[in-house]
């Protein structure tokens, strides 16, 4: 019997949008919202608004995580591990916490002794993706944290509040172009995307397919 499609929180509000669902791995993900040439000048241009939330999470935490993983970037930074399948990225959130993001399953060490332990994030997150060379105007609508290049440059991590709600940002630049990801409670994922879209609404912010954020031609 074939396994059912993990489908994010904004799975129904993107429908309603008018997304193409596509399945990609275990996933079933918007592929578009009608236009994706449209999209992905949209990405060069202003900003658009994706569903990252079809990736692995894994929460690491130790009171002494860097003798458990010693591959960990300083606190504040992310960085690419490599991994048998495709690259993962490590965001160091504490001295005490990291979280791996990877678009397949990925399986930690196991922890010396009882030190350690390991929490899986993957369905209870919802991820937004803001990106493109208005993103940053768009996020100054939503959040206090300054977020200019000075104070989170591309590969930089941080905890804060997003339209109201406890999120973690992942400043990963994409195809040339600022980008960021935002990570929330699964249950308020439709009111930050949603918050999102409202907040770019001047600046002409459109949703946009998953693929866009990954597609080169």
């Amino acid at each position: 019997m074939a396994t059912a499609l993990r489908r994010s929180a904004l799975h129904h509000c993107l429908l309603a949008a008018g997304a193409r669902m596509s399945p990609v791995g275990d996933w079933e993900l918007a592929d578009s919202f009608g236009d994706g040439q449209a999209e992905a000048q949209e990405l060069q241009t202003g900003v658009v608004l994706a569903d990252a939330s079809a990736q692995h999470l894994l929460l690491a935490q130790a009171h002494d995580l860097s003798a458990w993983l010693p591959s960990l970037p300083p606190v504040g930074q992310v960085a690419l591990i490599a991994n048998s399948g495709s690259p993962v990225r490590c965001c160091r959130l504490t001295d005490d916490s990291a979280l791996f993001v990877a678009a397949s399953l990925l399986v930690l060490p196991p922890a010396p002794g009882s030190c350690g332990h390991v929490t899986n994030l993957t369905s209870g997150r919802t991820i937004v993706a803001v990106a493109g060379p208005r993103s940053l105007d768009l996020l100054r609508a939503a959040t206090q944290v300054d977020l200019r290049d000075r104070a989170l440059p591309d590969r930089r991590c941080l905890q804060t509040s997003v339209a109201r709600v406890p999120a973690t940002i992942i400043r990963y630049d994409r195809l040339g172009v600022r980008a960021y990801e935002i990570l929330v409670a699964r249950d308020v994922g439709e009111y930050l995307w949603d918050a999102l879209l409202d907040a770019g609404e001047p600046l002409g912010a459109r949703p946009a397919g998953a693929a866009v954020l990954e597609r080169r031609d």
